[in-house]
């Protein structure tokens, strides 16, 4: 692929001055455009029904504001076109899957940034042996729509090695279908992040706050409990809402704010019970729990979840390029 662009490149250069006649354009021939070394890997954030979910990577393709379109195929360590196939529950918590390395690309900005995936189902009647879901009734196909996940724009810059991330958070991204026959994979939830400045939010949780909350008195574990984060800063009389679409969901309340990833509270062996983001762009965030998120079942619907909830259990944060940052729950008041 490396070749294949350079190639590009100096074809371009060639065909210009093919082109032109007076001497100052042979001898000041335009600049071949600077380039840079990228790499692309995968991972998830947190999913709590799942026991597997399988994708299998053929491609990204991506358009340069010149107009240029490039396809870049999945990589194996021997650098040869591969197709990967990553379970994303085994890549969490900061953890990621190479699945594209040291491709050169031209500096600058692109669109139509295209995640392809290999051979996933079109409908829950598919086939489950490249893309699926294990979930609690055993392995279900998982659907991209005609395999390709359509993530946006893009930039690279003038660095002369960079690795990118594109973070799944499957609790925005998946949604079942066919009444519990299969699911569907979409882009929403889906974010590319540059790895020089990715940031990490991480905390412990006290157990009493599982059941301290209204409605949670009686649950008897941390199964219940979630925490949510949001883009700061938020206008005052914003609500934090449970996880949905709000291209799907139009009717939900204006002055309910999306979350832009949510997790569930994890036991952290000697250490009690704790939360973990990673790949988060730096920024201000605001952090929330909540004992009661057994309510948020439908991604795509907003579900009136309390959060936070209990009432003061939410914090302003500030996340800093390349740092964790640790907000406790209780916070501190």
């Amino acid at each position: 692929m490396r070749a294949l662009i350079k190639t590009f490149a100096l074809s371009s250069v060639a065909i210009a001055m093919a082109g032109c006649s007076d001497s100052s354009s042979v001898n000041n021939p335009p600049p071949v455009p600077a380039t840079a070394i990228v790499s692309f890997s995968v991972s998830d954030a947190p999913v709590d029904f799942a026991n597997q979910v399988v994708v299998s990577y053929a491609a990204i393709s991506l358009r340069h504001s010149d107009g240029t379109t490039y396809d870049l195929p999945v990589n194996g360590e021997d650098g040869n076109e591969t197709v990967a196939k990553v379970d994303l529950l085994n890549y969490q918590d900061g953890e990621s899957r190479l699945i594209i390395s040291n491709v050169e690309l031209p500096v600058g900005d692109y669109t139509d940034f295209t995640l392809h995936t290999y051979e996933c189902a079109q409908n829950h009647n598919g086939s489950a042996e490249h893309c699926y879901v294990e979930d609690l009734e055993g392995i279900k196909p998982l659907k991209t729509p005609s395999n390709k996940l359509r993530l946006g724009d893009f930039s690279v810059s003038s660095d002369g090695v960079q690795a990118y991330t594109i973070e799944f958070n499957l609790r925005q991204s998946m949604t079942m279908t066919a009444g519990g026959a299969g699911y569907n994979l979409k882009p929403h939830g889906v974010r590319i992040l540059d790895n020089s400045t990715v940031s990490s939010l991480f905390g412990k949780v006290e157990p009493s706050l599982f059941t301290a909350g209204v409605g949670c008195e009686d649950n008897s574990d941390h199964q219940t409990s979630f925490v949510y984060l949001y883009e700061a800063p938020l206008a005052e009389d914003a609500i934090l809402g449970d996880e949905f679409d709000p291209a799907v969901d139009t009717e939900a309340p204006e002055d309910v704010v999306a979350p832009i990833a949510s997790t569930g509270v994890k036991e952290d062996g000697e250490n009690g019970y704790g939360y973990h983001f990673g790949f988060i762009a730096p920024g201000d965030y605001v952090v929330a729990f909540s004992c009661s998120a057994d309510g948020d079942m439908d991604p795509e619907k907003y579900e009136g979840v309390a959060i936070a909830n209990p009432e003061t259990e939410r914090a302003n944060v500030t996340l800093q390029n390349s740092l964790g940052t640790e907000q406790n729950f209780p916070v501190a008041q």
